[in-house]
């Protein structure tokens, strides 16, 4: 039996494959069926039934496709009922697929590659790690696009009941999955209820066995789940990634959180914890930032684990940072700028006292710039290589020691920013230094290396941190770019500006070209990331204001719009019994970080780059941008402490740094779902800058 739909021209075809059917009892069995009966209901829809067991354990599908304006919709209705305690049932569909060229995408967790980068071709994700549940698979040869799309998102989900012998994991929940098969003769996509991560997945454990979550059959469930499959067209897969997230956006129209108190009063929250964090290590003034917000400002922060290594909260507390996560000159232009028009000199003189400390400790000669300063040791360090070994979220081994150009461009860009409101000569001649160390060690292709010691040698090994090819070595050239290009538009030096363009060049020959952007993150380096999308459309972005090459700008374009695909659409339902289900958080509005975990885990640090999604929302005519931007304007409010309720936290102004939306290594006591952590390091700046830039700043679009 086989149904053959009409999605735009794109064949959709639902053979003997379209229901997947996994039992476990004692071992997992995963086969695969075609409907028992087919009723035609007229105007080209059809009711499709597939049943499963009987006696101790029942299963009924009863499917409804029918032809939409784009596509055809699936309307599932799945009821399962038994006596079975050690019985559980994963019902799913499969889309075959008639080409031999796609490249797949789900947001956040795939970008034309399976989610772990294992090269297996094939992949299941959790809904729970994706911006929104759908997935697209793109045909570059004819750009044809098919994507399938879960029309109704889950709303409930209960706790893990318990493992079987077969590996799989009872739960009662409405949240599905979504995977895809580049693996010849039989590419497809497919749905899944409930969720699942196969082949592997780091759910569990860090040796990534399978999640295969089932439906009790010692009770009698009822779910439903609507589906969408539709055809598109597309000029490349970057554009096709777009329009499906796009698509999800205008179907379900996500409207913004509602924060408790306005915008500019989270701002002036913020600001007020963070001027009384200021602190003076021996004539060393800086922000303590790195402690528990759930305890105390004594209090050590929560260790946690990136992708290759378990961080330990030891070293924090005495480690202020300046660039990446830190951002303390960050801090400090937010504490001057508010501190003069609020009316607070006192902010100023500790504003220009933490900018001092850093000019006196951590500005080398050549122009080099140290990011890390030990306020118990009394002297910059390194982020790898250092005596004392690596130091926070940087856990790289056997190098030498140097420093990020990422890390340094961001301190570069901030004593831009601190130079238009402290006339201190050395502020600019600091940031001129350190441009001319980065001119210095330009590649001839316009490029940088990601890191470098301080006589200006690249840093490219070991591979798993700096790169396993020349591409990716280079990976973070986009960061240097607007701090150049905002240090020529202070002083004018045209050679800042030809050093940005080679860079921008090379930025569009290597990277947006070939749609392999990674490496924007620090502590899971070398994998696809948020920021390896969104930095690049910031430097495009600077680039064209300076020099109106329209190349520039649909370079922009391309990296924004992947970019904003990290940003949840949806809320990812919480269990009973955890923090985030107690605090009632909403996951629209909040980015995931990299595809190690996909949205399973988010964090606030989308605010640095609204600016630039306002603009792009007006250069191009694309309203979606505005409209994501917004999402997560307001809900990355969220848990905001605030006076009168301090949802846990110490004090008024603090949020902490990253919330699972998904399990992370629970068999190895790692994260559970609904977990938060972390110190403030990064959070400030991001709650600070990032809203006031984006509501009051001079690139508000």
């Amino acid at each position: 039996m086989d149904l053959a739909l009409e999605a735009r021209g794109s064949s959709v075809l639902l053979n003997q494959r379209a229901v997947t059917l996994s039992i476990s009892h004692g071992l997992p069995v995963i086969r695969q069926a075609g409907y028992e009966s087919v009723e035609d209901l007229g105007g080209h829809a059809f009711r499709a039934i597939f049943r499963s067991g009987s006696g101790w354990a029942r299963c009924l599908v009863n499917d409804i496709w029918a032809p939409t304006e784009r596509g055809v919709s699936l309307k599932r209705s799945i009821t399962v009922d038994g006596e079975s305690s050690e019985t559980g049932i994963n019902v799913g569909f499969v889309i075959p697929l008639d080409s031999v060229s796609w490249r797949f995408f789900i947001p956040g967790a795939c970008y034309d590659h399976a989610p772990v980068e294992d090269g297996q071709g094939h992949a299941v994700v959790t809904e729970e790690r994706t911006a929104f549940p759908l997935v697209m698979a793109y045909d570059e040869a004819s750009g044809r696009g098919i994507l399938l799309l879960r029309l109704t998102p889950a709303r409930q989900s209960s706790p893990l009941l318990r493992g079987l012998d077969g590996g799989g994991l009872l739960q009662v929940t409405e949240i599905g999955a979504l995977g895809f098969d580049r693996r010849l003769p039989s590419p497809s996509l497919s749905a899944l209820l409930p969720h699942a991560e196969l082949p592997t997945s780091r759910m569990r454990s860090s040796t990534r066995p399978p999640f295969l979550g089932l439906l009790p059959m010692d009770r009698t469930l009822h779910l439903e789940a609507t589906y969408l499959v539709e055809g598109f067209t597309s000029r490349n897969f970057g554009e096709a990634c777009f329009q499906g997230y796009a698509r999800a956006s205008e179907l379900l129209r996500p409207r913004p959180v509602r924060t408790a108190v306005e915008l500019d009063e989270c701002v002036r929250t913020r600001m007020g914890c963070l001027a009384s964090l200021a602190t003076s290590w021996n004539g060393h003034t800086g922000f303590a930032l790195n402690f528990d917000p759930r305890v105390a400002r004594d209090a050590p922060p929560s260790g946690y684990g990136t992708g290759f290594t378990t961080l330990k909260s030891a070293v924090f507390p005495r480690v202020l940072e300046y660039g990446f996560t830190g951002r303390q000159l960050n801090n400090a232009y937010m504490l001057a700028t508010c501190g003069a028009l609020w009316g607070m000199p006192g902010w100023v003189a500790v504003a220009k006292d933490i900018c001092g400390s850093f000019l006196r400790s951590c500005v080398m000669r050549s122009g080099f710039l140290h990011t890390l300063y030990d306020v118990v040791r009394h002297r910059p360090i390194s982020p790898f290589g250092d005596e004392i070994g690596s130091s926070l979220h940087y856990g790289v081994p056997d190098a030498p020691a140097g420093n990020y150009v990422r890390n340094m461009a961001e301190a570069g860009f901030d004593l831009c920013l601190l130079s238009s409101i402290d006339k201190d000569p050395a502020i600019p001649g600091a940031a001129l230094g350190l441009a001319r160390f980065l001119l210095r060690a330009q590649n001839r292709d316009g490029s940088w290396y990601r890191a470098y010691t301080e006589d200006g040698t690249a840093v490219t090994a070991p591979a798993q941190w700096f790169g396993g090819t020349d591409r990716a070595n280079k990976s973070a050239t986009s960061t240097a770019i607007p701090f150049l290009v905002r240090l020529y538009g202070l002083i004018g030096d045209i050679s800042l500006l030809d050093a940005a363009r080679r860079a921008g060049d090379w930025l569009l020959r290597e990277t947006v070209q070939s749609g392999d952007y990674r490496g924007g993150t620090l502590d899971n380096p070398n994998v696809v990331d948020k920021e390896g999308m969104a930095y690049p459309m910031m430097a495009l972005l600077a680039l064209y204001d300076s020099t109106r090459n329209q190349d520039y700008l649909v370079g922009a374009e391309s990296a924004g719009s992947l970019a904003l695909t990290w940003n949840c659409l949806w809320d990812v339902p919480f269990e009973e019994g955890t923090r985030l289900r107690e605090l009632s958080f909403a996951s629209r509005g909040w980015g995931g970080i990299s595809i190690l975990w996909g949205t399973g885990v988010v964090d606030t640090y989308s605010l640095w780059f609204l600016p630039e999604w306002e603009r792009l929302a007006v250069e191009i005519d694309a309203p979606v941008f505005h409209d994501v931007t917004q999402l997560i304007l307001y809900g990355t409010q969220q848990i905001l402490s605030l006076p009168g309720n301090l949802h846990g936290l110490c004090e008024p102004g603090m949020q902490e740094e990253g919330f699972a939306c998904s399990h992370q290594g629970i068999d190895d006591g790692l994260i559970s779902k609904g977990d938060t952590w972390g110190s403030l390091g990064w959070v400030f700046a991001a709650g600070t800058y990032g809203v006031w830039n984006a509501i009051h700043g001079e690139n508000k679009g």
